[in-house]
């Protein structure tokens, strides 16, 4: 986590440098390029193991592809740096491989879902169309996993059912790179790469009662740990405000 932190304080002092000669550029200026855009964006989440020890199970193992989408809003203080939030939504279906074996036991299906909000920062070179970015994004997310083992050995002492759902908020960094095209004067197509971490996501045990025997049964909840990702989006940003004089 310390090439993350000091990847995080590095983008932020270019975020905070950047905007101060912007502000004098306004003043020597009578047109200032203030403007903000709204774009829905869709992509594809693949889950990482990133985080885990090779002997552990990762994301990646209980996990496959899934989509994402969000929407966004960005505000651009200037020609090179947008603010913005972004509210989004992610769900990645169960990987069959790691999950064949319970399937034969029984009827089983799963899922990993979150919904997110974050703040977002972007620095966005000055070339004409094409036009490079990279950014960060800081915030929380709601998780919502799902597992619903139904055993074919039910009102027995085999019987191995488990069902849960998780409804949890944990904080989140994104760490984006990519590049913006502009299609026509405040209109922006967008492409981006995102590092997706949600570090605090921990494996628990938890215990029931079985309605049959009246036993305790103990069953592992996020045995994959952290929900990290990598999420490849693409995004069509409107603008909602043309320059204004000042």
């Amino acid at each position: 986590m310390g090439t993350i932190k000091n990847i995080t304080i590095l983008i932020l002092l270019a975020l905070c440098s950047s905007t101060l000669p912007a502000r004098n550029l306004y003043k020597r200026n009578s047109t200032c390029p203030k403007q903000i855009y709204l774009a829905p964006r869709i992509g594809i989440i693949a889950p990482l193991s990133m985080g885990r020890a090779s002997d552990e199970i990762g994301f990646s193992d209980v996990a496959a592809p899934g989509f994402s989408g969000a929407i966004e809003g960005m505000w651009m203080q200037s020609e090179m740096i947008g603010l913005g939030v972004e509210i989004g939504y992610s769900h990645n279906p169960y990987k069959e491989a790691f999950w064949n074996n319970l399937s034969f036991r029984g009827t089983f299906d799963a899922s990993y879902a979150s919904v997110s909000a974050m703040a977002l920062g972007r620095i966005i070179a000055g070339v004409k169309r094409v036009k490079p970015m990279i950014g960060i994004g800081v915030g929380g997310a709601l998780i919502h996993n799902t597992m619903d083992f139904q055993s074919k050995f039910k009102e027995s002492s085999d019987d191995e059912s488990v069902k849960y759902k998780t409804n949890d908020i944990y904080p989140c960094l994104a760490f984006d790179t990519g590049i913006f095209y502009k299609v026509r004067r405040g209109t922006m197509l967008s492409v981006t790469i995102r590092l997706g971490i949600i570090p605090n996501l921990k494996e628990e045990t938890k215990y029931s009662i079985d309605p049959y025997t009246f036993e305790e049964k103990s069953f592992k909840v996020n045995q994959h740990g952290n929900q990290n990702h990598i999420l490849v989006s693409v995004g069509l940003h409107s603008g909602l405000r043309k320059r204004y004089r000042r």
